[in-house]
């Protein structure tokens, strides 16, 4: 009764445009299907899951978490290729409409971007980015957030391998981050 089952399908059919040494444009549309479900007793301490939390039953511990949800996302891309140099520039516009329970019961994120890269050197590179987000989600207390996205940092490429240290603002909040 302290497990979840998790079922997930996606489908994302795209078609992608070179303009020579220009850059790369990819645009296309992603569907998925996500499937929750759990025992009586939830996983103890409760938590949110892609259905949102249900009251605990008398007796139990923990949340249920319950439900499937569909979402459909439209996205570009746009990436310069190697006319630019040392620059590298990508520009990300997505929107995803979700249709599911609790939270995802008409949620909506959207998203647009330019995210730049200079090479200093072959292994690292100065990145900055901005833009701006749109998110929606409902519930028990529906979250509304419209707010620009930054940030800056470096990034550290070896030849298996690469770090990247950023602060900046995604989400409405600011916080530093580490992906290696």
């Amino acid at each position: 009764n302290d497990r979840v089952q998790t079922t997930s399908a996606r489908v994302s059919p795209y078609l992608q445009f070179r303009f020579g040494g220009l850059g790369t444009l990819q645009t296309g549309y992603a569907f998925q299907y996500v499937d929750q479900s759990q025992g009586r007793n939830g996983i103890g301490g409760g938590g949110i899951g892609a259905g949102g939390p249900t009251l605990p039953a008398a007796g139990t511990t923990g949340f249920n978490i319950v439900g499937d949800y569909t979402s459909h996302e439209g996205f570009a891309t746009f990436r310069t290729g190697e006319d630019f140099g040392r620059l590298g520039l990508v520009t990300r516009l997505s929107a995803i409409e979700y249709d599911g329970t609790g939270v995802l019961d008409g949620a909506s994120r959207q998203l647009g971007v330019v995210e730049g890269s200079y090479a200093i050197t072959r292994s690292f590179s100065l990145l900055a980015d901005g833009g701006y987000e749109r998110q929606r989600y409902g519930g028990p207390r529906p979250f509304e957030l419209d707010s620009p996205i930054w940030g800056v940092g470096g990034q550290l490429t070896g030849p298996d391998s690469s770090i990247v240290a950023r602060y900046g603002r995604r989400d409405g909040f600011e916080a530093a981050s580490l992906d290696a």
